[in-house]
């Protein structure tokens, strides 16, 4: 079972964004890994399928990247947008300020991501330069539902505004909501693991990032892409 997401499930969504927005030309930039091999193919594929296309595709070590060539890169390849993924935390910060050095941004190419580069947990040390950005993600602790509001609150009121709510916390909320249900369906018995399986597939309820379903085949989650 997993309560987070699949690379695929943010990355598909933001291509068929970009082409419904008229964008027909992209480069991207993706970390040097198995997410980011993933995230490659799956934002290649469907902007592809849907008319657009992808002049280069520039993958980037996760340690120690010297981003200024990579700006170059992009420059050079003349596209309307530039897509990237690269994981939450030093590496996308890097990107991030050596973005806004190029000076990229005052060209007009478009900054496509997931929202693992504009993450609550890093969006304060990430500054302007996460400005404009244009990302999917599952879960932001302003999601306009009640559940969320009284989520948000409830967290606050425990331990404060700092450091910032993140899908993390959403996350490890929804994680809880199935592990109770599990254990209470077997309460007073001798504990079944398959059977544990068994009840959390399929299961559905309200999440602080939408209504959520433990997809009855695979166990990921089917939820909402912002």
């Amino acid at each position: 079972l997993r309560t987070f997401f699949s690379i695929p499930q943010l990355v598909r969504p933001m291509a068929q964004w970009a082409r419904k927005n008229g964008i027909a030309r992209t480069v991207l930039l993706v970390a040097d890994y198995g997410p980011g091999h993933d995230a490659e193919a799956t934002f290649s594929k469907a902007f592809t399928e849907q008319g657009g296309t992808v002049l280069s595709s520039i993958r980037v070590p996760i340690r120690n990247p010297e981003f200024s060539s990579y700006m170059q890169r992009i420059r050079d390849a003349k596209a309307e947008a530039v897509f990237v993924f690269m994981p939450l935390g030093e590496v996308a910060l890097q990107f991030l300020k050596a973005y806004a050095d190029s000076g990229l941004k005052s060209t007009g190419l478009k900054l496509l991501a997931t929202a693992d580069i504009t993450d609550e947990s890093t969006l304060n040390a990430a500054g302007d330069g996460a400005l404009d950005i244009v990302t999917t993600g599952v879960y932001a602790p302003t999601h306009d539902s009640p559940t969320n509001k009284a989520f948000v609150a409830e967290h606050e009121k425990l331990f404060g505004k700092s450091p910032r709510m993140s899908l993390i916390h959403a996350t490890v909320w929804d994680a809880m909501q199935i592990l109770y249900s599990g254990l209470e369906a077997q309460k007073g018995q001798r504990f079944d693991p398959d059977k544990f399986i068994a009840h959390a597939r399929g299961r559905q309820f309200d999440s602080p990032r939408g209504p959520i379903q433990v997809d009855p085949g695979n166990g990921d989650l089917v939820q909402n892409v912002y």
